[in-house]
């Protein structure tokens, strides 16, 4: 593209220009105003991604059709095409009631299945693969998988529909085994019709306002959810600079500004300082610490139990076109290297 350009190739240019507008992106359908979805409460507590993905079935998880007939029961997932069949307009919430969605792996099987079950179609011409569903929990979304519904343009809702009980003295309430008494603040029990709002960032039951969900919808999770998945994003940008530097020109700020936070006198972790070691695009001089949100240029990749023909098929997705046949042999081998290695250094890390 770019020897083209120079011959000045009028193809080329039109391209480059357009890349360089992110017309990939600023020509997609804005994210629907009002997003209607049903519940289906999955269990109570914490709901292990081994529910939606169980490591037993392991095997199958790069055939998506036949893996998703391990998430949850037969039951369940009859239950969700039950509900889908009463509600063809509305997308099926998978809830974890009075506990946390997605504890002990991010397990992209798991979401792959949750969305095989609950999301849509990513494209028409390619079967059983899924993207954008709707989680919730009472306590949230745990956060490394909450990164992993992000990955396929998901929204995860933290709920907080029960509540620890106070007397009246603002005390906690205990029951006979010195556990808190947890109370309801709005229910969402299956076959609720709830209203996800992405403009007031609000849930609502019918006209009434249940809770705020903005963490659920910041700028950036908006433009996972309109991409279609944050990889789409990624790349773009990748793309939109590439093409803008080949032209000569600067880059529109299209897409939402980085979040860069910076606390002074605070050390870093181990993670942080490779975060900034790596990090693109910042403000120059400036430290930044958890929280921030920007660019890094990633050069090496550690991945832990992963399942050979799944990880190549993830690969894929995120526009590797050449994968090492030495990465599937590795990558358990690696991840337990990097996990001695952390151990054997969690108190230099802590300290520093």
């Amino acid at each position: 593209m770019k020897e083209a350009f120079k011959n000045e190739n009028p193809i080329a240019k039109d391209i480059l220009e357009s890349y360089a507008r992110a017309e990939f992106f600023t020509k997609l359908p804005d994210v629907p105003e009002e997003i209607q979805v049903v519940t289906f409460i999955a269990g109570e507590g914490d709901i292990s991604t081994d529910l939606l993905s169980p490591g037993n079935q392991a095997h199958s998880r790069s055939d998506r059709e036949l893996h998703g007939k391990c998430m949850i029961t037969p039951q369940a997932q009859a239950e969700i095409r039950a509900l889908q069949a009463q509600h063809p307009d509305k997308s099926v919430m998978l809830i974890a009631e009075k506990g946390t969605m997605g504890v002990g792996s991010s397990r992209m099987s798991g979401v792959n299945n949750v969305a095989l079950w609950t999301g849509k179609q990513a494209s028409p011409y390619v079967p059983f693969v899924n993207i954008a569903p709707i989680v919730g929990g009472t306590n949230g979304i745990s956060p490394i998988f909450l990164t992993t519904v992000d990955v396929t343009g998901g929204i995860g809702i933290d709920l907080k529909n029960w509540v620890k009980k106070t007397d009246e003295n603002g005390k906690i309430v205990r029951n006979e085994n010195g556990e808190p008494v947890l109370e309801e603040v709005y229910s969402v029990a299956t076959g609720t019709v709830l209203t996800i709002n992405t403009k007031t960032k609000k849930l609502y039951n019918g006209d009434r306002e249940l809770i705020d969900i903005s963490k659920a919808l910041t700028p950036q999770k908006m433009e996972f959810i309109k991409a279609g998945g944050s990889y789409a994003i990624v790349f773009g940008k990748k793309i939109q600079t590439i093409a803008a530097k080949i032209l000569g020109v600067d880059s529109l700020p299209v897409f939402a500004p980085s979040k860069e936070i910076s606390v002074e006198g605070q050390g870093l972790t181990a993670v942080e300082k490779i975060f900034n070691r790596n990090a693109v695009g910042i403000t120059p001089g400036k430290i930044l610490h958890a929280g921030s949100d920007v660019r890094v240029e990633v050069n090496i990749v550690g991945s832990q139990d992963t399942t050979g023909l799944m990880t190549a098929q993830e690969l894929e997705s995120m526009a590797a076109t050449v994968i090492s046949p030495s990465l599937m042999a590795h990558t358990s081998l690696v991840a337990t290297r990097l996990r001695y290695g952390i151990r054997r250094h969690r108190r230099t890390f802590r300290n520093s």
